[in-house]
């Protein structure tokens, strides 16, 4: 996965993101009113910029970028990557794509429900946004025999060997699955409460 060239030739896009940031903040200083404070303008518009989309898209991009200089021998891509390596081991690049995509729509609802009763976690989504990238970045680049290799290096750890044994691939996928688990209990309480509630509003309209 290590590219011997870099994603971009341009400056590192950490710098170009700050400077994005920058050259927001010194148009609101330079377009406030006199009666206004342009220091503070400026602030707020540099907070702004640095958490708007474009910031999140970047964000992303330059984790992408991280982990193909690190190459997949890394052991932070290692303990990142290596649980989705081992349920993509008999995925092709095209295949490991389409089954990302799937992933991923499960875990936004997963995500959702979790978090509309305040325990969801996004580790998960983020590493499968990530590897969704990634993969994307290898099959534009046609770089088939760099995913190929990378695969065999992640799935060639003993921890994606243990992995591998445990009873059921889903399983392994931890986060994931605290996820789920998490959205179906509050899924139970809610509907445990609803019908309380029901219950609860029949009883009063007998006793009227």
């Amino acid at each position: 996965m290590r590219s011997n060239h870099p994603p971009s030739t341009q400056r590192p896009r950490l710098e170009r993101d700050l400077e994005r940031a920058q050259r927001v903040a010194v148009v609101a200083r330079n377009t406030t009113d006199d009666g206004e404070r342009p220091a503070l303008a400026a602030a707020l518009a540099a907070l702004e910029a640095a958490f708007d989309r474009a910031a999140i898209v970047n964000d992303l991009k330059i984790a992408v970028e991280r982990h193909i200089r690190r190459g997949a021998e890394h052991p932070a891509v290692r303990a990142r990557f290596v649980a989705r390596a081992a349920l993509l081991r008999t995925c092709d690049l095209d295949a490991a794509i389409v089954t990302i995509e799937r992933w991923r729509r499960d875990e936004q609802r997963a995500f959702a429900i979790a978090s509309a009763f305040g325990r969801g976690s996004g580790l998960s989504l983020q590493v499968l946004d990530e590897l969704r990238l990634l993969l994307r970045w290898l099959r534009f680049k046609r770089l088939h025999a760099a995913y190929a290799n990378a695969r065999a290096e992640l799935c060639g750890n003993a921890a994606c060997w243990r992995l591998r044994s445990e009873p059921g691939d889903a399983l392994s996928e931890r986060t994931a699955a605290a996820n789920r688990r998490t959205s179906r209990g509050n899924f139970r309480i809610f509907l445990a409460r609803r019908r309380r509630a029901r219950r609860s509003g029949t009883c009063q309209t007998r006793s009227i």
